[in-house]
């Protein structure tokens, strides 16, 4: 299993992504409020999230959960090059595609980086064993 800690420096961004996650699917921190959460929830709220019309009202926001969907997710590794190798690597892969972003305009299909993520916005707290994970994502 591989797991991430991602801190999202701004309180309201990360507010706005726990209010809009489903509340049976992440454990919490009493104390600070940080989550532990499959990383294609964190993914599939942060795309709901994007808006991608026309008239986008912020571009800074989307830019930043762009920033976010991208720290999280990964496309089949460039070196493959024939039906062969991918059928192996994706047979040895342990993380499902996200085929809920096949129509956001990714040139292959998009996988997750990770099976978790600690998500939070305290980085003082020591819940969920921060400091014990390795893979780290910082966002503004």
């Amino acid at each position: 299993m591989k797991i991430a800690k991602a801190e999202i420096t701004n309180k309201k961004i990360f507010n706005k992504i726990k209010a809009a996650l489903d509340q049976n699917s992440y454990v919490e921190c009493g104390l600070c409020g940080a989550i532990r959460v499959e990383a294609i929830e964190v993914a599939r709220v942060v795309n709901s999230l994007i808006d991608r019309s026309e008239n986008a009202a912020d571009d800074d926001l989307n830019d930043l959960y762009y920033k976010i969907l991208g720290a999280i997710i990964e496309s089949v590794p460039e070196e493959i090059n024939n039906s062969e190798e991918y059928q192996k690597w994706e047979a040895s892969n342990d993380r499902p595609a996200y085929h809920f972003l096949d129509d956001c305009g990714y040139i292959s299909e998009m996988y997750g980086s990770y099976d978790k993520l600690v998500v939070f916005c305290n980085p003082a707290c020591e819940c969920f064993g921060k400091s014990k994970i390795e893979e780290e994502i910082i966002i503004g």
